[in-house]
């Protein structure tokens, strides 16, 4: 089933994305995303984007990605249909007709679901409030995490400050400029900068804020189950490239002289 995707106009007529074809469950990332399209004195309906610029949301990308629609952007110059179980690759969304047109995939950190308590809300919106900052990358499982403490209200107001290059917003030539920024997440409060993950109530005190309010203890998701190892449990995996003289020596020596190498098949 085919589905019309959003329309974006220009001063020279209206581009359509076409059908995207279905992305296998075994291909879709994990991590949201944001297609930009560069069109000539583009705008995207219902609110304007910068001269040249259109996007298009991942949700929209996503509801497209579920049709098992045929082609992307097909056209008489470029109507090659693509696999039903694949993504179709960078180069080919750049090759699209009309010249000025070129696309990029930016990300976002994963949305967070729990609901927000008054208190949360307030915390989050008095750090943004005095100054504070949060620097952070989208893929940064503990940043994911300092999010997930607020709530799906609260992180909406954090002063959050993307520090990956191909995030959403991305600040990262602000976070390279600051040598106390060298880790993720790390928040900046009051001048002085704080490493690491920090509980409400740590930003509370950090922030000066109202003392006399109280935040549950934060518990950390539990982690997803693992998989059943195989039988005789997993392998690490095999090394294929020839060995010098000098590294068999070596091992050979390291191992007549009892010396012990631990480590994980991961």
């Amino acid at each position: 089933m085919k589905r019309r995707h959003d329309w974006l106009e220009g001063s020279k007529g209206a581009r359509q994305w076409r059908e995207l074809p279905k992305f296998g469950a075994d291909r879709l990332p994990e991590m949201n995303f944001i297609f930009l399209v560069t069109i000539a004195d583009a705008s995207l309906r219902g609110g304007a984007t910068p001269r040249g610029m259109a996007a298009a949301t991942r949700a929209a990308v996503l509801r497209q990605a579920a049709a098992s629609a045929s082609t992307i952007l097909a056209t008489a110059s470029l109507a090659a249909p693509l696999a039903a179980h694949s993504i179709p690759p960078p180069e080919m969304l750049g090759n699209a007709p009309g010249g000025g047109e070129r696309i990029a995939v930016l990300y976002t950190p994963p949305s967070v679901k729990g609901q927000s308590t008054p208190e949360q809300i307030a915390l989050a919106e008095h750090l943004k409030k005095t100054g504070a900052k949060f620097y952070g990358a989208y893929w940064c499982r503990f940043c994911n995490m300092q999010r997930g403490v607020f709530g799906a209200g609260g992180v909406r107001a954090l002063p959050y400050v993307e520090c990956a290059e191909d995030g959403v917003n991305s600040q990262s030539s602000v976070c390279r400029s600051m040598r106390e920024v060298d880790g993720y997440p790390t928040w900046q409060i009051k001048g002085k900068f704080y490493s690491g993950m920090k509980t409400l109530q740590e930003l509370q005190t950090l922030s000066g804020f109202d003392p006399s309010v109280t935040f549950p203890e934060y518990e950390a998701p539990p982690p997803p189950p693992r998989p059943t190892p195989p039988p005789g449990g997993y392998k690490p995996p095999p090394v294929t490239a020839a060995s010098t003289p000098f590294a068999l020596a070596l091992a050979k020596h390291l191992k007549a002289s009892g010396t012990t190498f631990y480590g994980a098949h991961w």
